[in-house]
């Protein structure tokens, strides 16, 4: 009996040791020892984000705006929760265009923001610091009747084969833009283009809505229209004599930040501009997503437009990917300098701020949220 006893015990002691050492008899697999943080899956660290409190994170003010779609990969980052999976959290601060973000750049009320031109005056003036270029701005062109002469002329310089017109249809017209603005750079450009001067026209400052008006009511001999009102024009069937890309302008919609808060968030800033550029990578590579987004963001913020429009100003006003970032930052702000420099022979800026623009444009903040090696 108690040689029984012995053997049942035995046979019990080394059923333990294997069991101990994770064998498995049934099979010739091991199963490789993986350590805790390892074995964490996608889902884990999702459900690791949503239990932390968006209120305990640091918040990013992050100015945008109500039609841009530059705007649309801040709420794609807020609405997949990337901010809080990273460690802050974004307040969205709706604009309706770029000029009032500078005055709350100056009251400090937003700490980073998406902007076009607006930041031409916003960087000199109100100390802002660009830091980085998101998109590209391609919707701003000229427009004539389709009976004018200028629509007869085509490719005399030809350097700019597409674009139309010459002094001799051109000269002493009347030109509907807003002086000071895009509209008003574009008809600098192609008049330039074409071997006139501004002095050798007559400008009728008008803004775009206004000018569209005037101008399908039979005023003036040109007309500038720029964003979605350029699209109106297009539908208008009026012949497009210019725009940036016939005339080869590169135009950037891009990130300022405000130089009171810039030190202290720049932490935040890096972490903010990688998942912004994560939002951009994946909203190209999926067309329908961009759109459908564009247009929520659109009705969200109480801006009207259809989808057919929505997506003509997507194809005309790009989001700039991660990789056409690294490979544009040589260049960055090299648009904005330009324009600055306009903006005083417009005389809506003073010359004296010209040197302000080499301070205050900085790649710091992209070259580490990209990972780009100088």
């Amino acid at each position: 009996m108690k040689k029984v006893l012995c053997v049942i015990i035995a046979i019990v002691m080394l059923a333990s040791v294997m069991t101990g050492c994770g064998g498995k008899t049934s099979t010739n697999q091991t199963e490789p020892k993986v350590s805790q943080s390892e074995a964490k899956t996608d889902e884990t660290k999702k459900d690791e984000t949503q239990k932390i409190d968006p209120k305990d994170l640091p918040e990013l003010r992050v100015g945008t705006i109500a039609l841009g779609i530059i705007s649309v990969g801040v709420d794609h980052i807020v609405k997949n929760g990337w901010d809080v999976e990273n460690g802050f959290k974004i307040k969205e601060v709706v604009f309706p265009y770029g000029v009032p973000i500078n005055e709350a750049m100056a009251a400090n009320t937003v700490d980073v923001a998406t902007t076009g031109f607006a930041a031409v005056v916003g960087v000199p003036n109100y100390n802002e610091k660009m830091i980085g270029e998101i998109g590209e701005s391609n919707t701003c062109a000229l427009f004539v009747r389709k009976d004018s002469p200028i629509a007869k002329v085509k490719g005399i310089n030809p350097k700019y084969p597409d674009v139309y017109g010459d002094p001799e249809t051109v000269k002493g017209k009347q030109i509907i833009c807003a002086v000071g603005s895009l509209t008003n750079f574009a008809v600098s450009s192609w008049l330039s283009k074409i071997g006139l001067k501004d002095a050798e026209v007559k400008i009728v400052n008008m803004d775009t809505a206004a000018g569209l008006q005037a101008f399908e009511s039979g005023q003036a001999d040109v007309v500038a229209l720029n964003a979605l009102l350029m699209y109106e024009g297009i539908k208008k069937e009026w012949v497009q004599v210019a725009d940036y890309k016939t005339m080869g302008i590169k135009n950037y919609d891009v990130l300022i930040a405000n130089s009171k808060t810039y030190d202290a968030n720049k932490e935040m800033m890096i972490k903010f501009v990688k998942q912004l550029f994560r939002a951009n990578d994946e909203l190209v590579s999926n067309p329908e997503m961009l759109a459908a987004e564009a247009k929520e963001w659109a009705d969200k913020n109480g801006a009207k437009i259809d989808m057919e429009a929505l997506k003509w100003q997507i194809s005309q006003d790009p989001l700039m990917t991660s990789a056409k970032a690294k490979e544009t930052i040589g260049n960055m702000g090299n648009t904005l300098k330009e324009l600055g420099q306009f903006s005083v022979t417009a005389g809506k800026l003073q010359a004296d701020k010209l040197p302000i623009y080499d301070k205050n444009i900085t790649t710091e903040i992209l070259e580490a949220a990209l990972e780009i090696k100088k």
